[in-house]
């Protein structure tokens, strides 16, 4: 009896995993696209930027932006 009891409380875990698995997939699918929609706005917006006021100023902006993080990390 005890040992049923045991596989039943196994099972119903296995069950609540999956089911935290399966959330946490569709969340991470819906960031993935969120993360994909943004990068391409932010690709247009610098395309945009860049006919608008040159390449250089869109680059020194990139090139400090980048710096900061490395320094971020460090």
């Amino acid at each position: 009896m005890r040992k049923q009891a045991e596989c039943k409380a196994l099972q119903a875990t296995v069950e609540t995993l999956n089911n935290e698995n399966h959330s946490l997939r569709d969340e991470l699918q819906r960031l993935s696209e969120a993360c994909g929609k943004l990068t391409a706005k932010n690709d247009s917006m610098k395309d945009e930027l860049t006919r608008s006021i040159g390449p250089e100023a869109v680059t020194k902006p990139d090139a400090q932006l980048e710096s900061q993080t490395n320094e971020g990390d460090s």
